[in-house]
């Protein structure tokens, strides 16, 4: 028997592979919840998240599938912040982005693991993207779409099937996924549908940061999205720019890979 399981993804997350290991990072806060439903234990949402807090939500299964990466030009379509118009690479340096927990006051981090499958774009974003780092007086435009939902799928031979734990738990965790269920499919939405005042693409600043810094000592962070937001001057000191007053229409929190993966904390 066999159990295939598809993950769909949308909204702020920052994907990449290490160690052969999928890794999603989420930043929670009250309309970012990373709403679940997975039509077995719950078919209606549920957030994954935790406010003021850190969560980790891991996929097991005792077997391993065959197949692992991203389907044809499918990384392509996704904005990589280690790619152009953002935190370019320099020739021969492996990364600039390291893991660094920067979480704001009344947000949350949750951190997920999939230890396998390929990941497939299913939607890409309604206008060309723009970005901007934060010390600069204007956007450059990216040129292009990007994606804006992935789905990571595989199949499960393990005859006890798939869990996902959550630490700290949640109730009725540990969800376990019988293999005799024959395909599941779920849900993970992480996208904000409410105006927002500020762009919410530096939400991945409180996972990330850059090891380089500007020439005046400042923290190298950009804020991007799609064509079409309106200019608005964002007060908060650390995301301080000309930034958009942004509708998911526009979107500013749509995935991101980061490519190749981060170091270690900085």
């Amino acid at each position: 028997m066999v159990l295939n399981v598809e993950i769909h993804v949308k909204g702020s997350v920052a994907l990449y592979c290490k160690d052969r290991v999928w890794h999603l990072l989420f930043v929670t806060d009250p309309c970012h919840d990373v709403s679940f439903i997975d039509g077995v234990h719950h078919t209606k949402p549920v957030s994954l998240g935790i406010l003021e807090s850190e969560r980790s939500a891991k996929f097991t299964t005792g077997t391993e599938p065959s197949a692992r990466g991203f389907e044809g030009a499918a990384l392509g379509s996704f904005l990589n912040m280690h790619g152009d118009g953002l935190h370019e690479l320099r020739p021969g340096q492996k990364a600039r982005l390291g893991v660094h927990r920067n979480r704001k006051d009344g947000h949350g981090l949750l951190h997920m693991t999939v230890p396998f499958g390929v990941i497939m774009v299913t939607k890409e974003t309604a206008k060309e993207y723009f970005t901007q780092q934060t010390t600069a007086p204007s956007r450059k435009p990216f040129g292009r779409k990007v994606a804006s939902q992935f789905v990571i799928s595989y199949n499960v031979t393990d005859p006890k099937g798939m869990t996902l734990t959550l630490d700290p738990a949640a109730a009725g965790s540990p969800l376990v996924y019988p293999i005799d269920l024959g395909r599941v499919v779920i849900n993970i939405d992480n996208e904000c549908n409410d105006v927002r005042e500020y762009n919410d693409f530096v939400h991945h600043y409180e996972w990330l940061r850059d090891s380089t810094l500007t020439p005046d000592g400042k923290l190298i962070r950009f804020i991007a999205g799609q064509e079409g937001a309106v200019d608005f001057p964002m007060p908060d000191e650390d995301y301080k720019a000309t930034l958009g007053v942004l509708s998911p229409i526009f979107g500013d929190c749509d995935p991101v890979v980061i490519e190749p993966p981060p170091e270690p904390p900085v």
